[in-house]
């Protein structure tokens, strides 16, 4: 049988690029150009004259084709959307609600890849939702969404750490799950990302991640070398999913 080689063209067919022989799964390569076609030839790309095209894929595949399923622990997901979502949508500068909920929905295929225990899910699930509360101003990272989500509670203003747990504690009852003043305390560091522990400093790694599909699914430029492994590459394809099952009811006005 001849060897079959794949290159990557862009949306209107031109620029043969990234030949590669057929030791890698297409989907692979997929991972690495969105929009983009696969053609598929049986000779070598070398000489151009005798490689004979023989299919043209669109890159349309299904969750369940790279074997991405959504996390029984949907729950939280519910109950953070119920609670949040109409706040959420108040920001200026913000996706909404339906930005929260697709960052919370990859946070559970990721935890499916990595075998998350429930309470680092409930951790990162926490993180997804707080880490821009509110925004409304570049640089906005995820100690400012935690003030705003604070100043939410409290209407004041104040840091109130026991505010901030109870507040968690009772989300996490609502949701059917204990939560405990220590997880309270490892959100919190992964949020302001100051005085991490190594188990905590392995969580932001993953939030940073998260952060960086955000920013792939909305067309701007990310560099994949930061996502850390393969099952980090498979989540490209399901956060453009995402976009897709959830999208933006409207784009917020940036605050002038």
């Amino acid at each position: 049988m001849p060897n079959n080689y794949y290159a990557v063209v862009d949306t209107n067919g031109g620029d043969l690029r990234d030949w590669t022989q057929a030791s890698a799964p297409i989907v692979q390569v997929l991972y690495h150009h969105a929009n983009a076609k696969l053609l598929i030839c049986h000779e070598s790309p070398d000489d151009q004259e005798d490689c004979r095209i023989v299919a043209t894929i669109e890159a349309q595949l299904t969750l369940e084709d790279i074997g991405l399923t959504p996390h029984p622990g949907s729950r939280l997901l519910e109950t953070l959307d119920a609670l949040l979502g109409a706040q959420l949508d108040c920001g200026v500068n913000h996706y909404g609600a339906a930005h929260a909920k697709r960052l919370a929905y990859l946070t559970l295929y990721f935890a499916t890849l990595k075998h998350l225990a429930p309470r680092d899910t409930n951790l990162l699930l926490l993180a997804a939702y707080l880490h821009d509360f509110g925004y409304d101003h570049p640089g906005f990272n995820g100690g400012d969404g935690l003030i705003r989500f604070n100043r939410y509670l409290d209407g004041r203003g104040r840091f109130d750490p026991e505010l901030l747990h109870a507040t968690f504690a009772a989300t996490l009852a609502r949701a059917g799950q204990p939560w405990s003043l220590a997880d309270t305390d490892r959100l919190l560091h992964v949020l302001a990302e100051s005085r991490v522990t190594g188990w905590a400093r392995r969580l932001q790694v993953w939030a940073a991640d998260l952060r960086q599909l955000d920013v792939l699914r909305f067309g701007h430029p990310a560099d994949l070398g930061a996502l850390h492994d393969h099952d980090a590459m498979r989540l490209l394809y399901a956060s453009q999913q995402e976009l897709n099952l959830i999208p933006d009811r409207k784009l917020k006005e940036r605050s002038k």
